[in-house]
């Protein structure tokens, strides 16, 4: 990735749990921390390309607000993985707590309509559940 003369700003982690890549988000977050954070998902998206479809649960927490130049990354890494993946599910939690929930809503949904079953969530049980049945069936 190119350098910044920006900090990052924002945290994450990523895991897998079986055929669904799980992240945790903390923001607000800028474009270098999805460049990162990008690059680190790259060994777990290998890993899940063992199985015929896949999910994602990305949880945000403190903040879900970042700037518009991370979003277009975001978008453009969501084609990505769209055309080259076998993502069937995307989930997005964030309780009513996180910060710019209501107004960042509608701005995730441009980003992943079209390219895989997406959906918001209050919390990661029902997230969880839906991606399950969502991607059972190849």
């Amino acid at each position: 990735m190119p350098s910044s003369p920006f900090n990052i700003h924002g945290k994450y982690t990523v895991e897998t749990m079986g055929p669904v890549l799980v992240c945790n988000v903390t923001g607000p977050w800028n474009i270098e921390m999805v460049q990162e954070w990008v690059a680190a998902m790259l060994p777990f998206s290998q890993q899940l390309s063992q199985y015929p479809k896949v999910g994602a649960i990305v949880t945000y927490h403190q903040s879900i607000l970042t700037t518009p130049e991370a979003m277009a990354l975001m978008q453009q890494v969501m084609a990505n993985a769209a055309a080259n993946k076998n993502y069937g599910a995307y989930a997005l939690v964030a309780d009513a707590h996180v910060e710019g929930r209501s107004l960042v809503e509608p701005i995730f949904t441009r980003i992943f309509e079209g390219h895989c079953a997406y959906r918001f969530f209050y919390t990661f049980d029902e997230a969880k559940t839906w991606i399950e049945s969502e991607i059972k069936h190849p």
